[in-house]
């Protein structure tokens, strides 16, 4: 009997939505996805959101970068959004420079994003804190203030930059100064993505989503901290067991902590 051949696995893509796009216009997006297209997450803050495409669907993705899409208003008028579909950032896909101090540009960047890195590090402690609190552990007894009193200037310690087709993602390693415990300094892993602008059009193509695709945009990269966005804080949940969940939890770091991509 004749071997079956290997499936290929489905990809994972970013689609980006224009600055503007509202978050109902993101939902009716959603909500028209095809078959072979399954909606992951959306990240309304970004302007993004994550979507699955099935092995059999690739070919009509795979030239795709950003494109114009009319959306229909709610009296019956048709508005251009500009949307990408590019795959999701990995560390397969990504190659990200050595781990190094920030210069100017970098604390420039960060201090943009500071009000919500520290917003961040808040609301998840004191999430973790209600189901799992070994998350935060090493910063029990400490309060909100004092958990965020970092600044970029004095604890921004260490950055790497990787490119992508939508931008430049960046994570950083920021000492929590309240933190100095039996396992030295505490540091906390962030990253923040500098996105792309779209550009003029250049080309008539198809698309598989069943709404209006007018043309392929170039983009180029945007200079300006208007477009730097926080993303995510990293928090490892590690040594999972035989049935796979994790058995280590920890969102504070030791200087040793390599600082690698995660995407959560």
């Amino acid at each position: 009997m004749p071997l079956l051949a290997e499936r290929a696995e489905p990809k994972t893509y970013i689609i980006v939505f224009k600055e503007g796009t509202s978050n109902a216009e993101i939902d009716e997006y959603k909500h028209q996805l095809p078959a072979g297209v399954k909606h992951l997450s959306t990240f309304y803050a970004l302007k993004m959101m994550t979507v699955e495409v099935d092995p059999d669907n690739q070919g009509l993705v795979s030239d795709l970068k950003t494109s114009k899409v009319d959306f229909v208003e709610e009296d019956g008028e048709r508005d251009s959004k500009t949307v990408c579909c590019l795959e999701m950032a990995s560390s397969e896909t990504v190659t990200f420079n050595a781990p190094h101090p920030p210069q100017a540009r970098a604390i420039e960047a960060f201090n943009e994003v500071l009000p919500k890195i520290k917003l961040a590090v808040i609301s998840s402690r004191n999430e973790w804190d209600i189901h799992e609190p070994r998350m935060w552990s090493r910063a029990s007894g400490l309060s909100d203030l004092e958990l965020s009193s970092f600044d970029i200037e004095n604890d921004l310690v260490e950055v790497r930059a990787g490119a992508t087709s939508y931008g430049t993602i960046i994570l950083g390693k920021i000492r929590i100064p309240a933190i100095n415990d039996a396992e030295g300094e505490g540091f906390i892993h962030v990253s923040f993505y500098e996105r792309l602008q779209d550009s003029r059009p250049t080309q008539q193509v198809s698309s598989f989503y069943p709404l209006k695709i007018e043309s392929i945009l170039t983009i180029h990269t945007r200079s300006g901290t208007e477009d730097v966005l926080f993303h995510s804080l990293f928090t490892d949940e590690g040594n999972r067991d035989a049935d796979g969940k994790p058995t280590t939890f920890r969102a504070i770091q030791t200087r040793d902590t390599p600082l690698e991509f995660f995407n959560e």
